[in-house]
Parts: C-alpha cells; structure tokens; sequence
C-alpha cells in the first residue's frame, strides 16, 4: 500500500510567487502568504477575519467579488476561476491595477476560493502608453499629406490613413484585410500596363522600393491620378519584416502646372525661333535675289559681275551654316562618331575661332587625357561657338582659358548632372568679361536667344543639342562683371584610335563613271555638271526602274560605274536603301554613296552599317562632291 505524501498546506501558500489570499464560504481572509502582506502593506493578523473587498477601493464595492466567490462555492460547480482585473488598495491609501484569479479548492469538509493577485500597474503603464502611442501615430499618419497604406506579411490591408481612403475611394473598414492590389491600382502613365505589386518586391528583396516612370493610380470611382510612390518594409527589433508601408503622393496638379509652364516656354522659344530664322533668311535671300538682279543685267564689267556672284555665294553658305544649325538643333543631327584625342580638337579648334581677335588664348590640359569617341567636326562646333561667345564677352581683349581634364563621376555627383556613372572629360572655356545675368542665364541654351547686338543666338542651343546627342551635359557658370565658365563633360571612349583614311586633297580624276540617282532635277544637274568640270563622266537616273537598267547595261559593257550616288528619301516613298539592295544583285561590289538631308536619319550617322561606302549631307558644294568621291575611290 502506497503512503500518499502529506502536503503542508500552509507552506505551499507561503511559497507561491504571487500574493495569495483565501477566504472561506462567507467571504472572509483565513489565510495569506507573505506576498500579500508586501503587496496590500497589511501585517497578516490584521487581515485575517476581513472580508476580501477591504483589498479594494470602497467605490468598487459593487458586491462583484463577492458573487465570483460565491460561484466557485457552489456545491455542484467547480471550475477554475479565470483572470480579472481590479484597482487594487493598498493600507496607505494608494491605489494600483492588480490582477485576481479565483479559484475552489477543497480543505476537508470545507470549500475555500484562494485568489492570486499579480500587481499589474508596470503592464497597465506600458499598454497605456502603447495605446496613447498608437493614437499619437495615427493622428499624425491620418494628419500628413501623403497617403499612408499599411500592410502585413501577406500583404493584406492593415491601415489607411484619410488621404489614402481619398485617393484610392476605399475606406478604412471596408479595405482592411484585402489584399493591397484589390485597392491599389497602378498603371504605367504611357503604356498603360499595369505595374508589379510592390508589396512583394519589398517582401522578396527586403529593400526599399520606388515605382519607376509616371505612374496613374486608378480610384474605386475610375478616378486617375498621377501619383509618385514607394514601399518600405516595416521591422521589428530582431529585423523580422512584419510589413510594408507605402507613401504615396498625388502631383496631377503639379504635373499639369509643370506641363503648362513648360508647354508656355516651349513656344515662347518656338517664336523667339522662328522670328530669328524670318529675320536671318530675309537679309540673306535679299543678298541673293539683289546680286542675282545686278548679275543679270550684264550691263556692267566682269569684274564686278564676280564680285556680285562671290556675296551671293557667301550669302548661300551662311544660309547653309544656318540650316545645318538648325537641324542639329531641332531633329539632332546624329552624330558620326570615332575615336579621337580632345586635345588635338581643341588646339584644331582654337586655331581658327580667334584669327581677328584680340584675345589671347591659353590651353590648360591634365594629362594624359582619355580618348573620346564623337563626331569631330561636331565637337569643333561646340568648342568654336564656346570661344566665340568668350571673345565676344571680352571686347576690350583679355585672355580665354581652355582647359581639359580627366574626371571620374560617382553616383551622387552623376545623377546631380543627369548622367550615369563613369569616366568623363571635362571642358571648360573660361572668360573674364561681362558676364551673364540671373534674369537670362536659364534662356542661355534657347535658340535665337541672344544679349549680343550681332549673331543669330543659334551657336550656344546647337552646341547644347550636340552635347546631348554625345551623352554629355553642358553648363555655365556667370556672375555679372566677374565673367564666364561654360564647361561640358563627354565620356571617356572604351576603345582605341584608329587613324582615318583621308585621302589626297587632289580634286582631278579622270576616266571615272559616276551614277546619280536623284528625283529631284536640280539637284542632279546641279551635282552633275560640277562633276563634269571635275573631269568624271556623269550618267542620271530619276527613277528606280531606270536606274537599275543603266546600272546592269554598264556592267554587262565591261565599263561598270565606279561610283553611284543615291538619293536617301525620294518623293514617292522609295529610295536609296531599296536601290541599293538590287544594284548589289547585279555587282555585290557596287560601291554607293548616301545622300540626304535628314543628318538624323540612322542611315547617315552609319551608311556603312546599310551596306554604304560613303555619305554626301545636302546641301553640299563641288569640294564637298570631289572629296567624297576622292576618298570613295582611293580609300577601297
């Protein structure tokens, strides 16, 4: 027979973490352990024979303990009592959040309630002040301007503040719980395809996310809105990711005023513009039609007839300089690009731009310098135009400083000069004249924009639309009376110099059989008869068809053209491309130059890509013909 232990009732009481009272059937203290003593300040004795309501406040008083007790008393329900909050009362007066479970036991023939009671007043602070923290939180959230979207790791709706119920037409009730893209319709501004859900970009990757391009946030309503918006994972002090919250602003007001503002410059530029182009094109062409009247009257002497064609032709290559200007600047001529050193397009450039100033011009060069890869000429423009404003700024003379330099851009630096990171050199052309005012400095790069009493104000809106076409950024530094610094970054090349092939500048070749495939018959009249004054024997075709039959008769003859020249875009929708492709047919070694006026046209920023072996820019004069064909011809 096994002795069940004896249990020493009274020290298990005394040994249990919390303070513990227990009361007998009529609700009266038989016991308490020395935790109830520390917690209540009461020595035991005097707790003894008390009802248990002395623990707390008489305003509490309501009989509530009292009925609990009574519940566990009866004798045919003995479940354990669950917790209950209650104001505690100490014997000094003050008062503090306690904690009580009741529950039944049996002594004998008698049937006690001991009551665990855990002071709580530490837990009560705490929660208060989360709650008041909470409330603080969601004040400000339901406060700020922003719409604020709070999910959870399933990327359900936990919390809309008021401004996201706004944009998004879902209120707080209704959209708590759903999943975030049943609210938070996004869409592409331009294609209209709808945008990844970011909550899952933040959940799978752990980093802040922000939606990329315009972006149109679509209402319950259908309402759209452009908007800008990132995602943050929300954390807990371990790192856990608990959430996502998304920020999200509505600028459909501010997209519209920036549109308008910008819509209102763009045409002020587009009258200064056009106005400056009426302006230059009126004295030229009136230069032209007055010399032209004058030469035919034929009343006067040779020498002065040459002398009255020699204006007219000034006046046709400045109209020529002008509409070359204005193509690199309004379509972007694209630029032919090689390897080249920046140093040897400065010294090129600076040789010529001053020949009749009284400026003074020093080279200041780090070296070595990495190489570049752009169009040269175009380059020359840029510095050309430079050095020209910087002499004009100094009329009384002064010294202009060109320098270049190797420079390395890091992520910060490039994006607040809008370009990628990476290797770039930098030039700057520096005056010490007039300088430029606030007022003009933001028109400085407008087309026909000009503070200067002479000049078109192309040079500057040409070289910015170069830069540009290079992957550069051009800028420029000013104060009134303390001069100028105009500097442009270009990036460094990845390749090497491979020198080109020029040729001999000899314009006189004979026994060479040319093709000119052109609709327009001016153009190849015009082009024609220069050819003929060169000493090449000079074959027209005007349409496709024919140009094909005198391209195969001059093969079939043992006397093939050494060269055909074909026109890019012809009216009728055809052109040299086409042509092409069938006169290779007849001879795969034909060898053909482009010509166009469209320098932005891919086919002639790189003819030989399209099976081309040179490229003739229009307008073009007889140099720029015979040292086409010169190069076409000793070169292959």
């Amino acid at each position: 027979m096994t002795t069940q232990p004896v249990i020493d009732f009274k020290k298990l009481i005394e040994s249990l973490p919390d303070a513990t009272v227990i009361v007998n059937r009529d609700g009266k203290i038989v016991l308490v352990n020395a935790q109830a003593e520390l917690l209540f300040g009461y020595p035991r004795q005097e707790l003894l024979n008390q009802p248990l309501e002395i623990l707390i406040p008489v305003r509490n008083r309501s009989g509530h303990i009292r009925e609990r007790i009574g519940y566990y008393l009866s004798p045919h329900i003995r479940p354990m009592g669950k917790g209950l909050e209650i104001v505690g009362l100490h014997k000094d007066g003050h008062e503090f959040s306690a904690d009580i479970s009741l529950s039944p036991v049996e002594a004998g023939e008698e049937v006690l309630v001991i009551s665990s009671i855990r002071d709580i007043s530490d837990r009560k602070k705490i929660e208060e002040a989360l709650t008041e923290e909470k409330e603080r939180l969601s004040v400000t959230l339901r406060s700020i301007g922003d719409g604020v979207i709070t999910v959870d790791s399933q990327g359900r709706i936990v919390f809309l503040n008021r401004v996201a119920e706004i944009l998004t037409g879902w209120g707080q009730t209704e959209a708590k719980g759903r999943p975030l893209l049943e609210i938070f319709h996004l869409l592409n501004e331009k294609t209209r395809q709808p945008y990844e859900d970011p909550v899952a970009a933040v959940l799978s990757t752990g980093k802040i996310v922000e939606i990329a391009g315009p972006t149109l946030l679509i209402s319950k309503e259908g309402i759209e809105r452009s908007i800008v918006d990132c995602a943050a994972p929300i954390r807990d002090p371990a790192g856990k990711i608990l959430g996502v919250v998304l920020v999200f602003r509505d600028i459909t007001g501010k997209q519209k005023m920036e549109e308008e503002l910008l819509r209102t410059m763009k045409l002020e530029s587009i009258g200064l513009l056009a106005g400056g182009v009426a302006h230059d094109f009126n004295n030229l062409l009136t230069s032209i039609l007055g010399n032209l009247d004058l030469v035919m009257t034929e009343k006067e002497p040779r020498n002065k007839r040459s002398h009255w064609l020699s204006q007219i032709e000034k006046a046709a290559l400045r109209a020529k300089e002008i509409a070359s200007q204005l193509l690199t600047f309004a379509k972007g001529a694209t630029p032919v690009k090689r390897v080249v050193s920046i140093k040897e397009l400065i010294e090129e450039a600076a040789g010529f731009a001053l020949p009749d100033s009284n400026c003074r011009c020093e080279l200041v060069f780090s070296d070595p310098l990495w190489l570049l890869e752009v169009d040269p000429g175009q380059i020359i423009q840029v510095i050309h135009n430079l050095l020209i404003n910087a002499s004009h700024a100094m009329p009384e003379g002064g010294v202009l400083t060109v320098g270049a330099e190797n420079i390395t851009l890091k992520n910060k630096e490039a994006r607040h000069r809008s370009l990628k990171p990476g290797n770039y050199v930098r030039v700057s052309v520096k005056d010490s004249g007039v300088g430029i005012s606030k007022e003009h400095l933001h028109k400085i790069f407008d087309p026909y924009f000009t503070t200067k009493e002479t000049g078109t104000g192309l040079g500057l809106s040409n070289s910015y639309s170069i830069i540009k076409k290079h992957h550069g950024t051009i800028s420029v530094d000013s104060q009134v009376g303390m001069g100028s610094t105009f500097s442009f970054y270009l990036p460094a090349a990845t390749k090497e110099i491979s020198a080109p092939s020029r040729g001999e500048d000899a314009l006189h070749i004979r026994h060479i059989r040319v093709l000119i495939f052109d609709d327009d018959p001016m153009i190849r009249e015009t082009a024609g008869e220069i050819l003929k004054q060169i000493g090449y024997e000079v074959v027209y075709a005007s349409e496709e068809r024919e140009a094909v039959e005198l391209f195969r008769q001059a093969k079939e003859s043992g006397e093939p053209f050494d060269a055909v020249i074909l026109d890019l875009n012809l009216s009728n929708g055809m052109g040299g491309i086409d042509l092409l492709a069938r006169l290779k047919g007849i001879d795969p070694s034909v060898r053909a130059i482009v010509s166009s006026k469209n320098l932005e046209d891919p086919v002639m920023s790189d003819c030989r890509k399209y099976g081309f072996k040179g490229r003739l820019a229009k307008p073009y004069d007889r140099k720029d013909l015979a040292k086409v064909l010169h190069d076409l011809l000793h070169t292959l």
